[in-house]
């Protein structure tokens, strides 16, 4: 009797286990489909979100509130008409010299320009004749040191607004700007006593965000930059501040500062390596590889997923244990206990 108790908890035990184990997931299902797409999507969107953060560009909004500080306000280089003849550009116009009263005497000038030569020296005009001793004196002194000794004598960093509103203050003075060369002309000068052969006018676009652009002229040019007007150059100039230079422009006569500088300060870019295709055995490889994963990882599902024989075959009754359950005394079933209790409760009435 106990051995019938024993086998039927372990029957009955079986029987809760399977009843408690989770099926295997359908995946021909809809919901199933929807749950690996979604998690698909998931992957990719974190592959996308990781390529996009190791961008610098995508980190430039932590910095925008200081690139605005950084920003100058826009200033009106237009001026009024009745200036002097804009034309020839490239020379200088003669014109009855005007002293200038606001010449500052306590600039730090070199030796060779003195506040004398300055004071002829007008704004918002085209090269005048008055100027040209000033204009030659300063290429003199240019081209006579090293750009070593040019950097030493610069008072710093200008900005444009600085160079456009006090022009007076820097008249004279060696200054640094900086910014991205938009144009590069090639000017042949006249003949002079510092035996100077070579122009170059740079159109320069300065840093902080103003759109009216420096022109710089130099003596030299680094020999790897070409002339043209299609340039994005970032290049740094330092060198005399001469005057506001009046210019021709599509809406009417614009001025901007004018700078004299002996060379370029320009960083040849850094040559990218050209990007070197696989070859097709590195292809094959890396497919073969994929393709060992992806079995890999199927075998590993499918045998996470579903029931084990085994478990199956252990959750069997033995033949011979169900042989041994014929030959026991049963318990009548449940049907067979109330038809037996009413043929007792007739008996019971008829006697």
């Amino acid at each position: 009797m106990t051995d019938d108790k024993t086998m039927k908890a372990k029957i009955a035990d079986s029987r809760s286990k399977q009843r408690r184990r989770k099926p295997p997931p359908n995946y021909a299902s809809r919901r199933e489909q929807v749950r690996l797409l979604v998690l698909c999507g998931m992957l990719m969107l974190v592959l996308v979100m990781m390529n996009e953060a190791r961008k610098p560009s995508t980190w430039d909004f932590l910095w925008a509130g200081e690139q605005v500080q950084e920003q100058e306000e826009p200033i009106d280089t237009r001026i009024e008409l009745g200036t002097p003849p804009l034309l020839p550009v490239d020379g200088f116009v003669a014109e009855k010299p005007q002293p200038n009263p606001v010449a500052n005497t306590a600039a730090r000038f070199v030796p060779e320009v003195t506040p004398e030569l300055l004071s002829p020296i007008k704004d918002n005009t085209v090269l005048r004749a008055a100027e040209n001793d000033a204009w030659l004196a300063m290429l003199g002194a240019l081209h006579t040191r090293t750009s070593e000794e040019v950097d030493s004598l610069s008072i710093g960093d200008v900005g444009f607004a600085q160079l456009f509103r006090q022009t007076d203050f820097y008249r004279g003075q060696i200054v640094t700007v900086g910014g991205t060369v938009r144009r590069l002309e090639a000017i042949t000068p006249r003949e002079n006593e510092h035996g100077i052969e070579h122009l170059y006018r740079w159109i320069l676009q300065p840093r902080g965000g103003a759109s009216a652009p420096i022109v710089v002229y130099t003596i030299e040019k680094p020999s790897q930059l070409q002339v043209g007007d299609d340039l994005r150059e970032p290049c740094g100039f330092t060198g005399f501040c001469f005057k506001r230079w009046a210019y021709p422009a599509g809406d009417g006569t614009r001025v901007a500062p004018l700078l004299l500088a002996k060379t370029a300060a320009w960083v040849p870019p850094t040559p990218t390596a050209p990007v070197k295709l696989p070859s097709v055995g590195a292809i094959a490889i890396s497919l073969l590889t994929i393709a060992v994963l992806s079995a890999a990882i199927a075998t590993w599902v499918h045998r996470s997923t579903n029931v084990k024989r085994e478990d199956i075959e252990r959750l069997r009754m033995p033949e011979n244990d169900l042989g041994e359950l014929r030959n026991e005394n049963v318990l009548p079933g449940t049907a067979d206990a109330l038809r037996a209790l009413a043929e007792s409760s007739n008996e019971t009435e008829q006697s």
